[in-house]
């Protein structure tokens, strides 16, 4: 990529209303670092020469240099014992410029259906993917990707930090024919817990300790939309009504969660318009 990494465009839309568009390279921030960036914005804007650094990406990097490497390879490389092969639906394929997606909303409450079998919605969605796959290529032992926050380390501040935590990490799920739905969920939620400690783990290295190269090719994601209303004062004369965030997926299939306005959650299928079709 060429520079700079970050830049802004402001598209004056109508009398007192504008459209501010912000380019930013994945390598220097995240989705994540989108509500302290605006923040930050916002508030040099309103007082300017205000604003002063309040944490560092050198203190995660210190963090990660810190992590016991070789724990981490063993616990992935249990979790990852005996995989027939990865998971692809479509091997060898090009991303193309042909991106589709399709939105639902169940009907159904399937955050009470979750908290009544025991699991968090993560676990659920992901036995759910994971089923799915599974019809999908013909199998009971398979493996999907999956995006953490990487803002769960033990580092100050981390919440607050602009720069690039989130990670996608592998997820197995094995069930047999005789299994239950219970029993896959208790499976999920078991090697969601033994690799919670890990996720920060590059995917290449992951994939080095299973021995297969390219685990996966679909991914789930659960996204955090931003509260527009946090990031104004009581005094802003400039305020932020919407947010919208627009990136190139880099799988054929990627579920995307995220939460609406009444908290209930959205799926939205984004698909490779030259691979599948919508009928």
């Amino acid at each position: 990529a060429t520079g700079p990494l970050m830049r802004y465009t402001l598209i004056r839309t109508g009398a007192g209303r504008s459209v501010l568009v912000q380019t930013v390279h994945h390598i220097i921030a995240d989705g994540w670092s989108v509500p302290p960036m605006l923040r930050t914005l916002l508030a040099e804007y309103h007082a300017p020469g205000s604003v002063y650094p309040v944490g560092g990406y050198r203190d995660y990097v210190g963090w990660l240099a810190g992590q016991d490497q070789d724990e981490s390879d063993r616990v992935w490389r249990e979790e990852l014992a005996g995989l027939p092969g990865p998971s692809l639906v479509a091997e060898g394929h090009t991303p193309s410029e042909r991106f589709a997606d399709i939105a639902a909303e169940p009907a159904d409450d399937i955050d009470i259906a979750a908290r009544s079998a025991g699991v968090p919605l993560s676990v659920a969605v992901h036995g759910a993917w994971a089923v799915t796959l599974g019809g999908i290529l013909r199998g009971r032992d398979v493996v999907f990707g999956s995006t953490v926050s990487g803002r769960d380390a033990e580092v100050p501040g981390i919440r607050d930090m602009v720069g690039l935590f989130i990670n996608t990490i592998p997820v197995r799920a094995r069930w047999t024919a005789t299994d239950t739905a219970y029993d896959l969920l208790a499976a999920v939620k078991e090697h969601q817990s033994a690799v919670l400690a890990h996720q920060h783990v590059s995917l290449a290295r992951i994939g080095r300790q299973s021995g297969a190269g390219s685990l996966f090719d679909t991914l789930v994601v659960f996204d955090v939309a931003t509260d527009v209303d946090a990031l104004r004062g009581p005094d802003d004369t400039l305020t932020i009504t919407d947010i919208v965030n627009e990136g190139a997926p880099h799988y054929p299939l990627t579920l995307v969660v995220e939460r609406s306005q009444d908290g209930r959650p959205r799926f939205n299928l984004i698909y490779d318009g030259e691979l599948l079709r919508r009928e």
